[in-house]
């Protein structure tokens, strides 16, 4: 009889001991959840949101002002009404919050204490809307710094490129 109820405490110890493996990894991967939501939060309040509202109304203004010689506008007149305006002191604010907002959100994946999946599906469609914006100072400064704006290309890209996954 001892031994059967030295079996069962034996067995129960190790449904205990199981389970409390799954709960602390079901608890880790939580708190990598939690802290994309995190970031969800930041990119939907304060100085990143008011960033993304201006790149938006500079865009608006890039495509409504036509061009002086009655043409249609072309990409690159847009490319260069967006220059422009990135490089004067609140365009390169606003471009800087994003681009910075995306590394970190980067960084954050790589030392796995966000949720790779969890941000892709948070942020990647706002990432490609972004990048068709932000493109041509991306280049421009691509041209002085190797993997400029590396999250917000990889996001865009839901981090499917030999380069971002290599990072990851």
């Amino acid at each position: 009889m001892l031994e059967q109820i030295e079996r069962v405490a034996k067995i129960a110890g190790v449904i205990v001991a199981i389970f409390g493996i799954w709960k602390y990894f079901d608890l880790a991967h939580q708190a990598t959840v939690d802290k994309s939501l995190g970031y969800f939060d930041e990119f939907h309040s304060g100085s990143v949101f008011d960033a993304r509202v201006a790149v938006g109304q500079m865009s608006y203004a890039w495509r409504s002002v036509p061009r002086e010689d009655g043409l249609p506008l072309t990409a690159e007149d847009i490319t260069k009404r967006a220059l422009v305006d990135f490089g004067t002191v609140p365009g390169v604010i606003h471009y800087d919050l994003i681009v910075e907002f995306f590394d970190r959100i980067k960084k954050c994946i790589e030392q796995d204490s966000c949720d790779k999946s969890t941000a892709i599906e948070l942020f990647a469609d706002e990432a490609r809307a972004l990048q068709v914006f932000l493109t041509p100072k991306i280049i421009e400064r691509q041209q002085l710094r190797e993997r400029h704006a590396a999250g917000l290309l990889c996001m865009a890209d839901r981090y499917q490129s030999q380069e971002c996954a290599a990072d990851l």
